[in-house]
């Protein structure tokens, strides 16, 4: 047990000398190392002592004892004061738990109540002090992990959007450097594939993930020169740089890391580069925009560098007719309306199929658009089938297809796409609309439970409630709204017995003359009526 250090002040000898020998000291695992007759001489020599624990009396020549604690208090925030006082300065004293003092003990002092009280003070310090080795660890354990918290927030980053603000603070909270007045962001892709896979299982996987350490290791030396350059694994491996550096030419330096990394690792180099934004709050759009050019390694092959910007003109073979079906098909999947979505990619694909010539020329780019604009998709909603859409896109040049079967895969991946966010949709909406029902049950006595009311609870606009309550619960909101206030008017008639207005406060109807013209109308009887049935009826059940 750590001894602590005690100090003892006040102006009258035998106090101090009565605590030294009724206390046994030794046994609480204390010792007092000195003592003071003055508040005064104690203030100007406490720090020296740096003691655990502080016992003071409350009235003394010069500076008091609440006086001395507060300063005591502010040079030594850990220390733990107990003060003495009499029973007419027990208002006096209270005033000293407001400035921080552990304890106070009343007069005459009594052995047994000071022992419990140090007793208590002590374990107020170990708790502290162990509460302080806690700390300290799991602050050595952030400090040592701090690479993987860094790396899981720029993941996360890269999925879901955030604000400008809160990405500056955690790169502060990360110790990241990031450009003191710029925000603007670009995003590259690196992906890399072994040459020869030869081995099978195992061995190829620890192959492949030593290729990865290598090159992730090698590019941070390549931009270790540059300020403000940001790095993370994806979800699928491949090495994401992120240049908040205005002044660095990006497109340059990627040229020469292709190189490098081709020289150095003898592998496959494929750098997908997304276009420059504005702002921290949309790199989650300027990593999607690097995944799709990524993705068009297919056409380009390996070993290739490819600009998001460069495939702006990527769909200028279609018609104003198809480009309009297409856009009808993204707006039909992000909607969940698989037949829909379906039937526009059977019209899509009868355009292509009046054209023999240049469809067969145009399919493999229009099924890389489409796979690639899913596997976004599936990205943004976080959907498990994303691993299912990066495996179509290595494989489309690999296999040719024949227009029916480009046809069907189409109809395959877009409808198993539709199909996730509609069920995610669902899932989301349903939890919705139950917390939106609870909302209308808790707050039923509100005359003000309109519908654009409830609406801004949860932040969607009227409309969309209105559809999401008829589509649940079969009824409008009105009918909804009379129905569950019906439902509980006849509760409390039967159950209670108050009055009228009273139970028109409680569903939120206060008007008594609108009450009596509503009820009627819904039950057929007044609510004195309908009181004397239900009352009736229970003695019969009875």
């Amino acid at each position: 047990m750590e001894r602590l250090k005690v100090i003892l002040i006040d102006d009258e000898t035998l106090i101090r000398k009565l605590l030294r020998m009724k206390i046994d000291w030794e046994a609480l695992g204390m010792e007092v190392v000195t003592e003071f007759s003055s508040s005064k001489k104690a203030l100007e020599e406490v720090q020296e002592w740096n003691p655990d624990i502080i016992i003071t009396d409350i009235c003394m020549p010069g500076i008091d004892g609440i006086e001395f604690s507060e300063t005591c208090i502010n040079l030594m925030p850990k220390v733990k004061i107990i003060i003495l006082t009499g029973h007419d300065e027990f208002n006096y004293a209270m005033r000293s738990i407001k400035i921080g003092v552990s304890d106070y003990i009343l007069k005459p002092i009594k052995a047994e109540v000071i022992t419990q009280t140090l007793w208590k003070t002590r374990e107020k310090i170990e708790k502290e002090k162990n509460y302080q080795v806690e700390y300290e660890k799991l602050a050595a354990q952030i400090e040592e992990n701090l690479p993987l918290f860094q790396e899981g927030y720029l993941n996360q980053v890269l999925l879901e959007p955030v604000t400008s603000e809160v990405f500056s603070r955690k790169m502060k909270f990360y110790q990241v450097d990031i450009h003191p007045n710029a925000q603007e962001i670009q995003v590259a892709l690196v992906e890399m594939n072994q040459v020869n896979k030869e081995n099978i299982g195992n061995e190829e996987d620890q192959n492949e993930m030593i290729l990865h350490m290598k090159a992730r290791k090698l590019i941070e030396e390549f931009f270790s020169g540059d300020a403000y350059i940001l790095f993370c694994r994806d979800g699928f491996g491949r090495i994401v740089i992120m240049s908040n550096n205005p002044d660095l030419p990006l497109n340059e330096c990627l040229e020469l890391l292709r190189k490098m990394l081709i020289t150095r690792l003898k592998c496959y180099i494929s750098i997908g580069v997304s276009c420059k934004k504005e702002d921290y709050s949309q790199i989650s759009t300027a990593y999607k925009e690097a995944v799709e050019a990524l993705n068009y390694k297919m056409v380009e092959g390996e070993n290739c560098i490819i600009y998001y910007g460069d495939l702006a003109t990527s769909t200028s073979y279609l018609s104003v007719e198809q480009e309009k079906i297409w856009k009808e098909i993204k707006i039909y999947v992000s909607a969940g309306r698989k037949e829909e979505a379906e039937k526009s990619v059977q019209r899509l694909w009868e355009h292509f199929i009046r054209d023999k010539y240049k469809s067969t020329q145009q399919t493999p780019h229009l099924l890389i658009e489409i796979i690639s604009w899913c596997f976004n998709e599936a990205i943004k909603n976080d959907l498990p089938i994303q691993k299912q859409f990066s495996k179509k896109l290595c494989q489309v040049y690999e296999d040719p297809i024949e227009m029916v079967a480009f046809r069907d895969e189409i109809l395959k991946y877009i409808g198993m796409l539709t199909t996730e966010i509609a069920a995610k949709d669902e899932k989301k909406n349903s939890s919705l609309v139950q917390g939106i029902l609870n909302y209308m049950l808790q707050n039923l006595s509100s005359p003000e439970l309109s519908m654009n009311q409830v609406a801004d609870q949860f932040y969607i606009s009227a409309g969309y409630l209105g559809r999401l309550l008829k589509k649940n619960t079969g009824k409008t909101y009105g009918e909804y709204l009379s129905e569950i206030r019906f439902q509980k008017a006849k509760d409390l008639l039967i159950t209670t017995e108050l009055k009228a207005y009273e139970i028109g406060e409680a569903i939120g109807i206060c008007d008594p003359h609108y009450l009596s013209i509503w009820f009627k109308k819904m039950s057929g009887d007044s609510l004195s009526e309908f009181r004397r049935k239900g009352k009736v009826q229970k003695m019969k059940v009875y």
